[in-house]
This record gives structure tokens, sequence and C-alpha cells, in this order.
């Protein structure tokens, strides 16, 4: 199809888009060009006849002018059609809304078969419904909240990954609105791992202690000796505070004061780097989770859909994630994650540039620079605690291993090993049956 100009494109493609319930979102696009990409991603460079992909109930395109346009020349023959009967003959000419509105409620009908289904098919998940207490004393059944962790992600977590976890709810896009709370892992390549998700009214302390509480029975966390949490509260990401930084005072020097604090690994050091960068810009702050805005980033147009077709989405993805993960671990060159290699390396040549004072009982003294550190080689253990923070001899121990003629890389922490990689990913999400059954 030809059009004679842009205007035209457009109100053309919102007319298509209102005729078969796509939600079609424009991207980047020039005076002489539109683009488009649909809800599922699918990139609209020629008008194909078939698509697959789900209606969307919210539709962006279709816009008071795109109705208007339609409307027009019916209301030229008929100036005084009311709304109601306006809205009749859009329902009746696109089912605007009413398949839907159907599809979204249904789905909650079949929500307790569908977990039912999850727990048959995945033995030893945890897949609980709560349904609303105030409708229940009415005699009606109201979804309230839903959580879910599949037994494979209870093994993968206990098998071979770190106790960490970190925690974030993000908003549902869909008719019905409410949260996903989400717990996610880390793996030694530092990849998300998905434990456990969770969808409630609002995000309230109230449901965070109620998808915590599951959270903790699920992963045996007992009082949580041990588990390093960290949520969206506490703000960690440092590449949105680059980008807004180096928008005000470029990316030269300025930038390293950024970056040199975001990796003080102990106090002292962190609090002369605040100190310098208070001296440039004194708005210096952190924002988002980087673990967790992946997850929501990953889930992106899940979150658009309807209950059931949302869920399935995320175990799908999740599914496939723990194959292709494993497949990948076959292509290391290394009994080590090519991340950490990489962070060891560095530290290697940081290592060359250190030297060995002395020791004695407490361990080794080590100078890098200006400054002295105490490596405890026996404790695993150096007063700058990098090597707590991420498993690997920081280039203080590195320099005392060596000293003490022994192989830094044999100190490396066993949750950075192939073996820990491969016994996280060994636990599959096992199949399940279609919505028929």
């Amino acid at each position: 199809m030809t059009f004679k100009d842009i205007p035209e494109t457009r109100k053309m493609i919102n007319m298509y888009s209102l005729a078969n319930g796509y939600d079609l979102q424009q991207v980047k696009s020039d005076p002489a060009r539109l683009r488009y990409i649909c809800g599922g991603g699918v990139k609209f460079k020629t008008l194909e006849p078939e698509h697959t992909y789900e209606p969307a109930f919210e539709n962006q395109r279709v816009d008071v002018n795109t109705i208007a346009a339609y409307f027009k020349i019916g209301l030229k023959d008929n100036p005084k059609i009311k709304v109601k009967e306006m809205r009749a003959s859009l329902k009746a000419a696109f089912n605007v809304n009413e398949k839907l509105e159907g599809s979204f409620s249904d789905e909650y009908n079949k929500l307790v078969a569908y977990a039912n289904e999850l727990k048959l098919s995945n033995p030893g998940s945890d897949v609980i419904i709560n349904l609303s207490k105030d409708a229940l004393e009415e005699g009606k059944r109201r979804f309230l909240r839903m959580y879910i962790c599949f037994q494979a992600m209870k093994s993968g977590f206990k098998s071979g990954l770190r106790p960490f976890i970190g925690l974030d709810g993000t908003f549902l896009k869909g008719k019905s609105k409410g949260q996903l709370l989400v717990a996610v892992g880390q793996d030694s390549a530092n990849y998300l791992y998905p434990l456990a998700w969770s969808i409630v009214d609002k995000e309230i302390k109230l449901t965070w202690k109620w998808f915590l509480g599951h959270l903790q029975t699920s992963l045996d966390l007992k009082m949580g000796e041990g588990i390093t949490f960290i949520s969206d509260m506490q703000k960690i990401l440092c590449k949105h505070i680059e980008a807004n930084w180096c928008r005000r005072w470029g990316s030269g020097e300025y930038k390293k004061f950024l970056w040199w604090a975001a990796w003080s690994t102990y106090e002292e050091d962190f609090k002369d780097q605040i100190k310098s960068m208070s001296q440039v810009d004194d708005d210096g702050k952190s924002v988002d989770n980087n673990l967790t805005e992946s997850f929501n980033a990953w889930i992106l147009q899940a979150r658009h859909k309807p209950i059931i077709k949302m869920l399935e989405d995320i175990r799908i993805k999740v599914m496939n994630m723990i194959n292709e993960h494993e497949a990948e671990v076959m292509t290391w060159g290394n009994e080590y994650s090519p991340k950490t290699m990489e962070l060891y390396n560095q530290f290697m040549r940081i290592a060359l540039k250190c030297h060995v004072n002395g020791s004695a009982d407490n361990g080794y003294e080590v100078t890098e620079s200006s400054d002295r550190h105490i490596v405890n080689p026996w404790l695993k253990k150096c007063t700058c605690r990098a090597w707590d923070l991420c498993g690997i001899p920081c280039p203080h121990a590195i320099c005392a291993l060596l000293h003490k003629k022994l192989d830094p890389l044999s100190q490396i922490h066993w949750y950075l090993t192939k073996e820990a990689y491969l016994l996280t990913y060994s636990h599959k999400l096992q199949p399940i049956k279609g919505e028929k059954f």
C-alpha cells in the first residue's frame, strides 16, 4: 500500500491498529518514513496479511483523532447520534474491548486449574493462590494474590548460587492492574536467575511480608543468616548516574570520581571518594537495583498480557534460559567463568605493582602505591574487603599468595567455578500441558 504523505500514513496505520486490535508502537522515524513495532516486538517494515500477536487491550494508536476519523462520515448523515450508539457501533465493527474483557476475566477463572497443572508437572513447586476474604464473606470468589517458586529454582539456588537475593516490584500493564514482586539470584557469569515471583494488588508492607514469608519457606532461608538481600530501595546501579554525570561534567577526568566511589570496597576509601565527588557535584545519587531491573526489562512484554499468558511467558523464558546457560558453560575455556577471569586478570595487573613488606601472625602487610593493607590468607580476608565481596583474591591477596608461592587461582571461591554453574543449571523446569488439559 502506498500513501501520499506521513499524516495519511499515520492515519491509516492508526485505523489498521483499531480494526485489528494491535498495539503498534512508533519507534525512531524520519521525515520520509514511519517505523512501528508491535506489542510483541515484531518490526513492521512491510504490511503482512498474517499477524499472530495477541490483541492488545490498551492500544496507544487508537486516539480521539482515529475515532473521529472513523465517525466523520456517519456524523454528517446523523449528527444526533448518541455516544452509546457510537460505542455499540465500534464494538460491532471492531469487537473493541469485548473479547479482551472476557480474555482477562476468563483467565482468573482458570487460575486454580493452572496452578494445579504447575504443581502436577513440577512436583515440589510452591504455587499458592489467595482469595479475598471480604469477597468470600459475600459468597464471591475474587483473586487477591499468587506466589510461584518452582522446585527447579529452589534446587538451583541451593546447589550452586551465591547466597545473594535481589528484590523488586514492577507494575502490571494489562487491564487488571497490580504488581509483580520478584526475587532474583545471580550466577557466576553475572546472569540473573529468577527464584520466585508473585502477583499482588499493591506493593505495600503487607504484600512484601507475605511474599518474603513464602520465599523464606521455599528456599529454606531460616532467619536469613548468611544471605545478602538487596532491594530496589538500596540503589546501586551507576550506569544511569554516569549518563547524568557526563551530561553535566563531560566524560573526562570528572567521570573517574564517580567510578572510584562506586568501586570502593571499604568504608575509609568510600568516604575519601565521596569527599572528592562533593567538591565537584553534590547531586551524585545512585539509582536502580540492576539485577532486578534487568528482570523487569526481560519480561516487559509479558506484563501487558492476561494473567495466565503473562505467567506462561515468564515460565517459558525461565525454562529456555536454564537450557541456554547450561549449554553456554561448555564454551568456557577455563575452570572459572569468563567474567571471573576478566576481573582476576585486572587484579593480577595491579598485584604486580604491589609488594609485601613483611608478615606476622595476623597476616601479610602489602603496599599498593601510598596505601597499606593486611592480608590474612588463612581466613581469605584483606582489609580492602574486595576478596570478601567478590570471592576473587584482591590485588593485595594475589601479591601475598605469590610471595608464599601459592597459586592465587586456587583461592577463587567455589561459587565462581564451572562445577557450581553446572550444578545450578542441572535442575530443569518440566514441561506442562496446554489449556485444554
